[in-house]
């Protein structure tokens, strides 16, 4: 199976870059200015060829979130990557909800590019032959169509964490996505194996919690919380770190995938300036 990554960018030295930094990923590259051409591979790849996307989200020219969504409207299942500069919560969280399956915050680092792209790769040769998807909207529709057939509850969260009076750099990136692994790792031994929990880029995770009711969702919290508290113990470096946590549940508070992500991402930012407001 033929991987390759189409890179979008209205600046050449970025998609170079690009480029240079996955040279050692098994993946044939494809440069792209505009979308039209994009949106023509994406729609139509090759018989053995599975796509992944790189799309630089910081363009005056064009509207990348309307692109964004074309992308996802011709393909709901193709991976993409968005980089960025503009790393404030809001819009972190519209990338997610926009259908972005990965982002990563620009200046770059190689060894994290290098990392996401790779998760990337997997998810596309994992399932060669079944069409996943990997973005979190369309996942949440899944599970919510399945909620209203089988009559049960759903619970969505969504987690940040964030270094108290940190400015965004380099440095403070890798330190996010080093301690990204420990706070993962920690919070899936709490969940089940028919909940979704994701990723993305290096402070916020998104789960899906099927069968989970308000009453259960409780309990998850509280859960969720005394293990942050058990990592900030374990790891002292930590101590400055503040964490965020919001839930919303199908269908008590929303019947719509719209409605109950913009109650978790509204949730959210209240949350985290609640948070700031305090330290």
């Amino acid at each position: 199976m033929k991987i390759s990554a189409l890179i979008m960018g209205s600046i050449t030295s970025l998609r170079q870059s690009i480029k240079y930094a996955l040279a050692s990923l098994p993946v044939d590259f494809y440069e792209y200015r505009g979308v039209a051409e994009l949106l023509e591979h994406v729609e139509n790849p090759g018989k053995e060829e599975s796509i992944i996307v790189l799309m630089d989200m910081d363009s005056r020219e064009e509207d990348r979130f309307q692109q964004l969504k074309k992308i996802r409207l011709k393909n709901p299942y193709v991976p993409v990557l968005a980089l960025t500069g503009d790393t404030e919560k809001e819009h972190i969280l519209a990338l997610i909800m926009g259908g972005a399956s990965e982002i990563v915050a620009k200046p770059f680092s190689e060894g994290i590019l290098i990392e996401k792209t790779k998760k990337l790769i997997e998810k596309k040769e994992g399932f060669a032959t079944e069409e996943i998807h990997t973005d979190f909207p369309a996942l949440l529709r899944k599970e919510l169509f399945k909620a209203q057939k089988g009559n049960y509850r759903v619970s969505m969260m969504i987690a940040s964490f964030f270094k108290v009076g940190a400015r965004q750099n380099k440095t403070i990136e890798n330190e996010y996505y080093r301690f990204s692994f420990s706070f993962k790792e920690e919070i899936e031994k709490l969940l089940f194996e028919t909940d979704h929990f994701l990723q993305y880029g290096n402070q916020t995770f998104v789960g899906i919690l099927p069968f989970c009711d308000q009453q259960k969702r409780e309990i998850v919290e509280k859960k969720i919380r005394k293990g942050f508290d058990e990592l900030k113990e374990k790891h002292p470096e930590l101590k400055d770190y503040q964490f965020a946590l919001y839930f919303t549940t199908y269908p008590e508070e929303g019947e719509e995938a719209k409605t109950l992500t913009e109650k978790l991402t509204g949730g959210l930012q209240r949350s985290i300036d609640d948070l700031k407001d305090t330290v």
